[in-house]
């Protein structure tokens, strides 16, 4: 039998957060979470098991956004997909995300259990 998928949460905003990883957590993944780029950066090097990154674009200032976190992290593990949330404008992000899924906030279990489904693919 396969392991549940393990997925890295990115999210500045603790309670969005905590409520993200809950949602993935009931929908079966594995999900470890990170509040900036740095733990996210230690958290994907030192574990091969994460299969998705699901990262805010929006995080505060002084500190790499979500789609740059996207970037490090992918050239570090090219195999890793990404799934994009944002409180912003999620169609004018959808051109700059490389074909990756974002997620306008708020949203429900559906959409992220979707977007992350097919983030992966099959396996």
């Amino acid at each position: 039998m396969l392991k549940p998928p393990h997925v890295l949460v990115v999210e500045d905003d603790p309670q969005f957060r905590r409520l993200t990883v809950r949602m993935l957590k009931r929908a079966g993944y594995t999900v470890s979470e990170a509040d900036g780029f740095e733990l996210a950066l230690n958290l994907v090097s030192s574990d091969p098991s994460i299969e998705v990154v699901v990262t805010d674009i929006g995080m505060p200032a002084g500190t790499p956004h979500g789609m740059s976190i996207a970037k490090m992290i992918r050239s570090r593990r090219t195999q890793v997909k990404v799934v994009y949330m944002t409180g912003g404008d999620a169609e004018k992000m959808t051109q700059h995300a490389d074909g990756a899924a974002v997620l306008q906030k708020p949203f429900d279990s559906e959409a992220l259990t979707t977007a992350v489904r097919n983030a992966i693919g099959s396996r």
